[in-house]
């Protein structure tokens, strides 16, 4: 797992230095040589060590979350954080839940994310009032584009 440390001038590049434990790096090392070197190092130690000496050395830092993480995190079964819609190409999506709770006026999470292109004929023709020819014509001479459009092609 990543952690994901801020880094500035000055004190900074010492707490890193003496969390990280590398010596002195001379002028004339390159980035590159800097990067591999803490890659080295970084790879050698699992995350929650690197964020306990990071912190020890007074470094802001924080783990970099993966999507199963974020998912089984504590906090966020109890918070209904997680909503389950049926979605047309899948059985269920979990998606993200709705963040602020209102007790008079709770929000819920009802539909699936749309599927790519789902809308934009009813946008064009009910909200932009363009005809079902002037569409049509849009999509053969690629003014809007489709990925179901009739003379589009791939390159």
């Amino acid at each position: 797992m990543g952690v994901r440390v801020i880094i500035s001038h000055g004190g900074t590049a010492h707490a890193i230095r003496q969390a990280v434990e590398i010596p002195f790096v001379s002028c004339e090392a390159t980035s590159l040589d800097l990067i591999n070197t803490l890659l080295e190092k970084m790879l050698a130690r699992s995350s929650n060590e690197w964020i306990s000496k990071f912190r020890n050395v007074g470094l802001s830092c924080g783990r970099v979350n993966t999507m199963d993480r974020i998912f089984n995190h504590p906090q966020i079964k109890p918070r209904n954080m997680v909503a389950e819609v049926k979605h047309p190409n899948a059985k269920k999506v979990k998606l993200v839940g709705i963040p602020v709770k209102y007790s008079e006026t709770p929000g819920s999470v009802r539909l699936p994310p749309l599927l790519l292109d789902q809308h934009h004929q009813e946008i064009l023709q009910d909200l932009l009032c363009y005809s079902k020819e002037e569409t049509e014509i849009f999509s053969h001479e690629d003014v809007i584009w489709s990925p179901f459009s009739i003379s589009h092609t791939f390159i």
